[in-house]
């Protein structure tokens, strides 16, 4: 169903076995691209590819509930924000391999875009066309625990630092004693 003019997913209630769905290249110039919750969940059990491409979706987060995608194509898209629409989408899909959010802002914009997907997606094998090893993605972990624990380390040390401040005041004030 590609290059049509297709703009919203719906009427797919009884398609509870459909695998592969795919409607890149869809020719509509000015509305952006849509989902029905009912059409979503009644193809969530079966679909395993699903190619957006060129669609004009801004919004993913609605596909979140397709927890059994293995291919996930999304690229040439109005894409933008990653932690409200892109990590809740992939918080649920433990199956999803391969990802392609290539040319949408979300891509460009967001400095760790791609640590952040392979962190918040185990399955991933492939991200934008690239592979994704084992190496890579236990690295990024662990760079992410640091950060975590360099950044809790951080707001420890400046808390123990304000409260010795206030002392040390409270001691070197005359009215205080």
């Amino acid at each position: 169903m590609e290059r049509n003019r297709i703009s919203r997913i719906e009427g797919l209630e009884n398609c509870r076995k459909l695998k592969e769905l795919v409607l890149n290249e869809q020719n509509h110039k000015y509305t952006g691209f849509s989902f029905d919750e009912n059409s979503l969940a009644a193809i969530s059990g079966s679909l395993a590819v699903l190619d957006l491409s060129f669609c004009r979706v801004g919004s993913v987060r609605q596909l979140g509930m397709l927890e059994n995608l293995t291919k996930l194509k999304l690229s040439d898209n109005n894409i933008s924000n990653l932690d409200e629409e892109v990590i809740c989408m992939l918080n649920t899909m433990q199956r999803l391999e391969e990802l392609d959010l290539r040319r949408n802002e979300v891509a460009k914009l967001s400095v760790k875009y791609r640590d952040t997907v392979i962190v918040t997606c185990n399955s991933l094998t492939s991200l934008d066309g690239k592979e994704v090893v084992a190496t890579q993605r236990k690295y990024i972990a662990n760079l992410v625990k640091q950060r975590t624990r360099n950044k809790r380390n951080s707001e420890v040390m400046r808390s123990a630092s304000n409260s010795n401040f206030a002392v040390n005041l409270n001691l070197n004030d005359p009215l205080a004693r």
